[in-house]
């Protein structure tokens, strides 16, 4: 049952509407994420501001104070902001004016060993979407809450829509990391490309310009191969696969492992299209790359 779906030329979209909820739905998930951590860098630059008036020992304590706020601000579960703290950051974006925003925009949030919060930025389709169930259930929301574990304050930033191609993520990039800053930027992008027969060239030519945009940009980029039906000629199959070692040369990004590896064979971990992983194939998928997304943040961390 090896992507049956795309074996008979179907994308991920296929004929149905039915997604676009869901996309515009993880949009603003992902939205609402941003809008809370400006709402943290606000709040902890207006109290450092206002200390500014206080003796070297009175500064100091409202610093230690913010920061562990700030700390359990993180652990708070983004889709519950209470109301008094809604409030707060709207009387502080009033306060402050657009200048004083623009500046604490700036400041990086750090934990309370003096180290910035390591944040990574997942850009993908469908199958890092978690498509057909929860967003909680995908393997991106595994991962985090299994990387939290060394890093509490980590958050993964799950930038994955379904449908979406190497284009479409080399468009969205650069507005992605300049709003997260990244550490570590998880590239899963290329499946559709390969399921629509678009040009490998191309496909090459995005991976490696997404690549070196992350490194520009001072972060760390892993590619994740992806693979197609034989179906599509063995001279497309071959250079479809080759596009992702080639963009990972050129760029210096590291080449992931193909996260569907032991589960697109296996009839039971994918749903009944063929070409998507269930609720139970996410712990394997996690399995997979938690080592080697740790890795990566270790070294981009210097820890």
């Amino acid at each position: 049952m090896l992507l049956l779906q795309a074996l008979r030329g179907q994308t991920e979209h296929g004929s149905s509407l039915g997604q676009w909820p869901r996309s515009a739905a993880i949009a603003f998930r992902n939205r609402v994420s941003v809008l809370f951590k400006r709402a943290k860098r606000i709040l902890l630059f207006a109290v450092q501001t206002m200390a500014k008036d206080f003796s070297h020992d009175t500064r100091d304590q409202a610093a230690a104070t913010v920061t562990r706020s700030s700390r359990k601000m993180s652990l708070v579960n983004r889709r519950t902001l209470p109301l008094f703290d809604f409030n707060a950051v709207l009387f502080l974006f009033g306060l402050l004016g657009a200048g004083t925003i623009a500046t604490a925009e700036s400041n990086t949030i750090r934990s309370e060993d003096g180290l910035e919060a390591p944040t990574v930025l997942v850009l993908g389709d469908s199958i890092s979407a978690a498509y057909g169930m929860a967003l909680e259930q995908g393997w991106v929301e595994l991962t985090e809450r299994r990387l939290q574990q060394e890093w509490p304050e980590l958050e993964i930033v799950n930038a994955s829509i379904s449908g979406d191609t190497s284009a479409g993520g080399l468009r969205r990039l650069p507005t992605l990391l300049e709003t997260h800053t990244p550490d570590v930027v998880v590239i899963e992008l290329g499946g559709n490309d390969g399921l629509r027969g678009y040009p490998v060239p191309e496909l090459e030519s995005n991976l490696t310009a997404m690549a070196k945009l992350v490194r520009e940009a001072g972060s760390r980029a892993m590619i994740l191969p992806m693979e197609i039906p034989p179906n599509y000629g063995p001279r497309y199959t071959s250079a479809f696969r080759d596009s992702f070692i080639n963009a990972s040369k050129a760029s210096g990004a590291v080449l992931g492992r193909f996260l569907l590896d032991g589960v697109a064979t296996e009839s039971e971990l994918m749903q009944d299209d063929g070409i998507h992983p269930t609720i139970a194939a996410q712990p394997l998928i996690a399995d997979m790359l938690e080592a080697d997304i740790r890795r990566l943040l270790q070294t981009a961390l210097g820890s």
